[in-house]
């Protein structure tokens, strides 16, 4: 046979070339619309963590602890200081301390150690870490804000219909953010990107496309304490001016001898309640010549309704003022102190395996026992949405006086359905808020719930207790040098 007859033929080369000629081209043409169209992140959030001491040694807080029963009162104190100093880092030995053998006086000693240690959390406000590369402005904002259960909405306000702004798609960041405070990260955002949040239209919800606030936190005065945030402007036309009347006051015509301010107060709630505002107190708007020119005090007291506002992170209210003397553009200082009262330090235990009918949980002397999952009446379910009835009862056994505030608590928090005391936990990973349609009638132990919950069958429950329940506190606010218009 000659050798020509081995040869491929011509055209089934030319074939495979072309072949492979298109695999490389469509390779090609795959990366340059993946990576070489997708713009760079030209913007960037640095921000490290500031250095912190040493945490104090297992054996210190021991010696600590054992402090704690010295008869010797000045021992005592400093123990006592020494543990609420070494903070979050001290919580491990206090409840190792709880389960063994202790005396009424220690142990509440250690329950106001970790009170105060909860308290200092509270008003210093949660601690973010984020670090993203090549991230969209709505991925960012997404992931700073849903830890600290906060919902961002990013259509403009009073248009929820209206397509999302391209801005929050097609601007990028890079951010790397080592436990700094959320409104510090927020603020810093405001700064980079000219985006920052207003208060929403629903609950536990801020507007990061337009409000009172946006587009004005870098520039307005900004006051942080903790978890709160305070941020003082001059009213905006769109949103009726001088004219527009606060909720409950009256309303305030224009005067060119006075100043109207608006006062916005937002918040993170991160796992913590906030039961009820009060009205502001110890306000106080001075000139630079140590003047007083506040006017309508209960104008601006009125928009703090004292009723419940669990739910709600974002308050505004208004100042009033006398319009200083010609030639002055600052006011000296604006200060006062918001009451409110918190619930904070949750205590959160899961219960698995709903579907055995024998879930329970023991904790403190109380003892939560989870009936099986059932299939709600036809009546109550939607075909797309199915409906769980789930029972619960709840036996309480040899409670002491902290066990009987946290079942108090919870009980009160199942009957008004005000907070996420208690949720179930589906097989696809989501959460959903259980709902009570029946209550046993009787007033000791043991006490009957029946719950309903749609979605997929529940697999978990998860219960949560607030240990430092309906606790009153005032939050100080404080502008220096604030510009007048």
């Amino acid at each position: 046979m000659p050798a020509s007859a081995n040869r491929p033929r011509p055209t089934a080369w030319k074939f495979r070339v072309t072949v492979v000629l298109g695999l490389v081209i469509v390779l090609v043409a795959g990366l340059y619309y993946c990576y070489g169209k997708r713009p760079k992140a030209k913007l960037q959030i640095i921000m490290p963590a500031a250095p912190s001491g040493a945490a104090p040694e297992t054996a210190q807080l021991s010696v600590w602890i054992h402090s704690l029963t010295s008869p010797n009162a000045a021992a005592r104190e400093n123990a006592v200081k020494q543990l609420i100093a070494a903070g979050d880092a001290a919580l491990p030995e206090l409840e190792k301390c709880f389960r063994g053998r202790t005396t009424p006086p220690l142990r509440r000693r250690l329950r106001s150690i970790r009170a105060a240690i909860a308290s200092a959390d509270l008003l210093r406000g949660p601690l973010v870490t984020l670090k993203l590369h090549h991230a969209t402005l709505r991925q960012v904002i997404n992931r700073l804000c849903l830890p600290v259960g906060i919902h961002p909405e990013f259509y403009p306000l009073f248009a929820s219909g209206t397509p999302i702004p391209p801005m929050f798609d097609h601007l990028y960041l890079s951010v790397n953010v080592q436990r700094q405070p959320f409104w510090a990260v927020v603020r810093r955002l405001a700064q980079v990107t000219g985006v920052s949040p207003g208060p929403g239209l629903f609950n536990q919800s801020l507007n990061f496309c337009s409000g009172r606030v946006s587009d004005t936190l870098e520039n307005n005065p900004v006051d942080v304490s903790g978890p709160f945030m305070f941020v003082l402007q001059f009213p905006d036309e769109r949103w009726g001016g001088p004219r527009a009347r606060g909720i409950g006051g009256p309303v305030i015509k224009p005067n060119p001898r006075q100043i109207q301010l608006n006062l916005d107060m937002l918040w993170c709630p991160a796992g913590n309640r906030l039961s009820r505002i009060g009205f502001l107190r110890h306000l106080l708007a001075v000139d630079r010549s140590g003047k007083s020119i506040l006017l309508f005090k209960k104008t601006f007291q009125q928009q703090f309704r004292q009723r419940n506002q669990n739910r709600k992170v974002a308050f505004n209210g208004s100042l009033v003022l006398r319009r200083p003397g010609s030639g002055k553009k600052t006011l000296a200082t604006i200060s006062g102190s918001v009451p409110i009262v918190m619930s904070f330090d949750p205590l959160t235990r899961q219960i698995n395996n709903l579907a055995s009918g024998k879930a329970s949980l023991d904790i403190r002397g109380l003892h939560f026992e989870f009936g099986k999952p059932k299939p709600a009446l036809a009546a109550r379910t939607i075909p797309s949405l199915p409906v769980w009835t789930v029972p619960l009862t709840i036996r309480a056994n040899m409670l002491d006086r902290r066990s009987a505030t946290l079942l108090a608590g919870f009980l009160h928090s199942l009957q008004n359905n005000s907070e996420r005391a208690l949720m179930f936990k589906s097989a696809n990973g989501k959460y959903g808020r259980a709902q009570v349609i029946s209550r046993g009638s009787n007033i000791g132990t043991p006490y009957r719930y029946s719950f309903e919950t749609s979605g997929p069958v529940p697999v978990s429950a998860r219960v949560r207790f607030y240990r430092q329940r309906s606790v009153k506190m005032n939050v100080p606010l404080e502008f220096r040098s604030v510009p007048l218009p």
